[in-house]
């Protein structure tokens, strides 16, 4: 481990840093890495309960008719039904687990607009759950598919969710929509990126998703907490940097393909003793850190950038093999 009482640091691999100038070196020794932990269940996901405003309905409080295919009325909001089995989709529904599934097609050519009446009803008529996009998310329609090939495009709302989904080819793009709040119920992979920037959202939970092909950009966001129970890897970055969050918690993140950025963020510990491999850079800067623990990485592809966190006072780099520590540069 490496030890320093006051001095800002930038900290970068061996392989990243080997021609380059140091200020200290500190050699460790190397260790093998257990493997990622096992698949755990979502505490969030547990009671799938996720209201909405009916949408339709002429009292107040009253969502009779206002609700989607794959919802029913609980009281006075909209609430989700339990997904079908495979090849299947709601069609009917008056609790949690109760109502009907039929089978469902796949439309791999249909855009779902929910914007588009004529779009929402070829979907609903012809039982369709699989579709190639979908734009204007969300709609009742939207709730009632259980896969998406290509991408999904949020409109501008306050709140998204994915309803009985549990597979999106491409990306979900939702920065810069308004969102406070989103739940990702039954995802099970993204094969694209999320993107989720520049929203107002206050807790982030990834909940079922064990993978996702791209990024997850959250950054500029009112994050206080960030959870990814069952994300086990990712193609590209992970990008939570300037929000507020106190605590991040990814035990089984065990690859990142891009940067792991959680700079910005009042926090002064972090354990990301799950990750092995980060093909990118670590960015923790302007943190309140008082110590880092790398210890369970086996390879980091980029640099570890930690200046701005005054008290930090120690790195272990135990398995990386070599830490090369610098001063943070500065213009001439």
């Amino acid at each position: 481990s490496f030890n320093n009482q006051s001095k800002k640091m930038r900290v970068s691999s061996f392989a990243a840093m080997m021609a380059t100038a140091a200020a200290a070196v500190v050699v460790v020794l190397f260790a093998a890495v257990d493997a990622a932990p096992a698949h755990r269940a979502s505490p969030e996901l547990d009671t799938l309960v996720f209201s909405r405003p009916p949408s339709s309905g002429s009292d107040v409080g009253d969502c009779d008719g206002g609700c989607g295919a794959a919802e029913y009325c609980d009281g006075s909001t909209c609430t989700l039904c339990a997904p079908c089995p495979s090849g299947q989709k709601r069609v009917q529904c008056s609790g949690s687990s109760a109502g009907k599934c039929v089978a469902c097609s796949t439309v791999t050519d249909h855009n779902l607009d929910c914007n588009s009446d004529a779009s929402r009803k070829y979907v609903a008529d012809n039982d369709i759950c699989v579709v190639a996009s979908v734009v204007n998310a969300p709609c009742p329609e939207f709730y009632g598919l259980t896969e998406v090939s290509g991408s999904v495009n949020i409109t501008t709302s306050p709140s998204f969710r994915t309803g009985t989904i549990k597979t999106i080819g491409g990306d979900v793009v939702g920065a810069s929509r308004g969102l406070t709040r989103v739940q990702t119920d039954f995802l099970t992979s993204v094969g694209g990126s999320v993107l989720l920037f520049n929203n107002s959202i206050s807790n982030l939970n990834t909940g079922n998703i064990t993978t996702i092909g791209g990024h997850l950009l959250a950054n500029t966001n009112l994050l206080s907490n960030f959870a990814a129970p069952n994300l086990a890897s990712m193609g590209g970055s992970l990008d939570l940097r300037g929000s507020y969050m106190k605590s991040v918690s990814i035990p089984v993140l065990n690859t990142v393909g891009g940067d792991l950025l959680l700079a910005y963020n009042p926090m002064d510990s972090v354990d990301l003793s799950s990750v092995s491999t980060l093909r990118g850079s670590l960015y923790m800067e302007d943190m309140q850190l008082s110590s880092l623990d790398l210890s369970g990485f086996s390879f980091i592809g980029g640099s570890i950038v930690v200046y701005g966190n005054s008290d930090l006072s120690n790195i272990d780099c135990h398995s990386l093999g070599v830490c090369l520590c610098r001063e943070k540069e500065t213009a001439p």
